[in-house]
């Protein structure tokens, strides 16, 4: 039972007394405190510590009023009354020391700016989603680091989110569902501006986006929400052809304006009838703003470029690349794309590897060999190495090959169930030496190779997965009736099974498909 003298001593403290002042302290009920009545303090509630704010952090010091306030009696054990008053004698320097705390108190919200900074740039190295999360800490933390919704317009390269693709669902147009293809690590997000959009592919974790209404492209990053603007798609301009004198200058020097203006001109517009000829895309960092890529299918079989701000997009000139058929008519022959070391990079299908300059903007050649005859069914794709994100890859799918030209070893063949020979192979490009490099596999790795965009994931994070294979995308697994292939047995397993919509298009979505059949799906548009 509490005496009257201890309720009114109680009662006789002020609101806000005590070292505890405003850190969310409470009297407890003296039937919860084990041996008799007292006051206790509890955890102070987020937003009372040094970063006050809706995502600050604190940090946890707890008092008790009853060591802070000598006249409040204490209740328990004997051993927890006597370490009390031990601690209460610590506090209030009876023991003849200085007067300490019982934990030490570190003003983590006013760090110096040069630790910060370097803290900043070491999370950076990882991912962007950890430096999200130091930013989140508290407004001093914000105030001394980069914005990423502003930095660089929204393409700095530090703020990209590599290793993020976006999953689509169906309940909701504007929410995805995020997965880091290196750990696993998953998120959600809401981003209106996905309602308005069509979604054609991802570049560097960048979503491409299209306006429904004005047909505008846009880059969205799904982490940061920055949106970056780009001409209409329906606005392309061909490429002029390149004067000899042009080309003379080209290969000694650098263009200059005068000369720029001879190569490219205002001509007719290229028609695109059809914002969904949109697929695949890359980014060339090697321009300041950089330069977004798009490749232009539905037998258009353009490469377009544009910076934030142009006026319109830009056709790449076919260059150094020799094909009849298409470059008589000012088209280019290729298969995929990819952003890799801060240029675009290209392949066709027989395994030639080219890159986009944009002096021009022209093709030019990286690698010719290890290219099959034109009689072999070729498919080349060019996906990032997840082992070593210094790597690019290439992996070939041959299909029907013409054994009279591209001659193998038997027992690197396989038949397919409709008795085709065929054969999967990976090579390393190197992009110094302009060669490439023969592979056994990709290790514990599955790659996932579309138009769209490919992909590989480590099969420890993702355990679904088969290791050292490849998923080839829908539409060739029902072409060739093959799902998946293992350069380590060289076993091969069926195509996935899906149920098609109207219109005989598919759907994805991550509430009623595992990764694994979305992927498939998403890495090869079918609009």
């Amino acid at each position: 039972m509490r005496t009257r003298s201890q309720s009114r001593k109680l009662a006789d403290l002020p609101a806000g007394s005590g070292p505890s002042a405003g850190s969310g302290a409470r009297l407890a009920d003296p039937a919860a405190v084990s041996g008799g009545s007292g006051a206790i303090l509890t955890d102070p509630p987020a937003g009372s510590g040094p970063c006050v704010g809706p995502e600050a952090t604190t940090t946890r010091v707890c008092w008790s009023l009853s060591l802070a306030n000598p006249r409040l009696p204490l209740y328990g054990s004997d051993e927890a009354i006597a370490n009390a008053n031990q601690l209460r004698r610590c506090c209030s320097g009876e023991s003849g020391r200085p007067r300490t705390r019982l934990r030490k108190w570190r003003d983590w919200a006013n760090l110096p700016t040069e630790l910060l900074e370097e803290i900043a740039t070491r999370l950076l190295t990882d991912d962007v989603s950890e430096y999200l999360r130091l930013r989140s800490a508290c407004k001093p933390w914000r105030k001394c680091t980069d914005d990423p919704s502003l930095s660089g317009g929204g393409l700095d390269p530090r703020f990209r989110p590599h290793h993020w693709i976006a999953v689509s669902y169906c309940a909701s147009p504007s929410r995805r569902h995020l997965i880091n293809i290196c750990t696993g690590a998953r998120a959600e997000v809401d981003r209106p501006e996905l309602s308005t959009h069509h979604c054609f592919g991802i570049v560097d974790g960048l979503l491409v986006l299209c306006n429904k209404a004005t047909s505008a492209v846009h880059l969205l990053n799904p982490l940061t929400g920055a949106l970056v603007h780009f001409p209409a798609i329906t606005d392309v301009r061909a490429t002029k052809q390149t004067p000899a004198a042009a080309f003379k200058a080209f290969f000694n020097r650098p263009l200059t304006e005068e000369e720029m203006r001879v190569v490219v001109i205002d001509t007719p517009k290229i028609s695109v009838p059809d914002p969904s000829a949109i697929n695949g895309a890359a980014i060339d960092d090697s321009t300041s703003p950089p330069t977004l890529v798009l490749a232009l299918r539905h037998r258009l079989n353009r490469i377009i470029c544009a910076k934030p701000g142009d006026q319109y997009w830009v056709s790449v000139h076919f260059g150094e690349q020799r094909e009849p058929l298409y470059n008589a008519q000012g088209k280019v022959k290729f298969y995929t794309l990819l952003s890799f070391r801060g240029h675009c990079y290209v392949t066709t299908s027989n395994g030639h590897v080219m890159r986009v300059d944009l002096r021009g903007p022209r093709m030019v050649y990286l690698s010719r060999e290890m290219a099959v005859s034109s009689q072999t069914g070729s498919y080349s794709y060019l996906v990032r190495s997840q082992e070593d994100h210094r790597r690019m890859l290439m992996v070939r799918f041959l299909a029907c090959i013409d054994l009279a030209h591209d001659r193998y070893p038997p027992e690197e063949l396989f038949t397919t169930r409709d008795g085709v020979s065929s054969r999967m192979e990976v090579f390393e490009v190197d992009v110094i030496g302009r060669r490439l490099i023969p592979l056994n596999g990709i290790g514990k790795y599955a790659a996932f190779v579309g138009k769209t965009y490919s992909v590989m994931l480590p099969t420890d994070k993702f355990p679904k997965l088969a290791p050292n294979s490849v998923y080839l995308n829908y539409r060739h697994q029902k072409w060739c009736d093959l799902g998946i292939y293992c350069f380590k047995d060289r076993r091969i397993g069926p195509p996935r099974e899906f149920t098609q919509g109207t219109y005989r298009r598919l759907f994805p979505c991550a509430c009623h498909w595992e990764l694994a059949d979305y992927l498939i799906v998403d890495i090869q548009q079918l609009r």
